[in-house]
């Protein structure tokens, strides 16, 4: 688990406890998503750096040193259009957002939309309250493994 998804838990069950609305827990969830992101853009500005720093040792005293900084001018130019991601150690590879519309506990319906994001997740739950106002958001983490053959059939 992460540190992301720790401080998600522990939010989640403090807040439960001393029943604080729904409407605080997703500001929270909010700062916290916002935090991880700052954390990922400094570490991705460092590594533009680095690699802008490697690329500028690599000189122009030959053809083959003036491919291999170009190319390394190419990867922090994409890294810093955000192009390319970097994976994170040991982390998500990504969140999906769904809605929870009954609270009767974890196996309670989640409704899932699969490739949307957290803002159109959240104007669905806006319209979904209308008729339900105890539904409110909830979040997954989403590893990837590696790539396997499918079972022929």
């Amino acid at each position: 688990m992460s540190a992301h998804d720790d401080l998600y838990e522990f939010a989640t069950v403090a807040f439960k406890e001393f029943g604080v609305p729904p409407v605080i827990h997703d500001t929270v969830t909010k700062i916290i998503d916002a935090y991880r992101l700052e954390v990922i853009a400094e570490r991705d500005a460092q590594i533009v750096m680095w690699l802008e720093k490697k690329a500028a040792e690599e000189g122009a005293s030959n053809k083959d040193s003036r491919v291999r900084a170009t190319a390394i001018y190419r990867m922090a130019d994409k890294l810093s259009r955000g192009a390319v991601r970097p994976p994170l150690s040991k982390g998500p590879d990504s969140i999906e957002y769904g809605i929870r519309i009954t609270s009767n506990g974890p196996d309670s319906e989640v409704l899932r939309y699969p490739g949307d994001s957290r803002s159109a997740i959240e104007a669905r739950l806006a319209r979904h309250r209308t008729g339900n106002p105890d539904a409110h958001l909830v979040q997954r983490t989403v590893r990837h493994g590696e790539w396997t053959d499918a079972a022929t059939t």
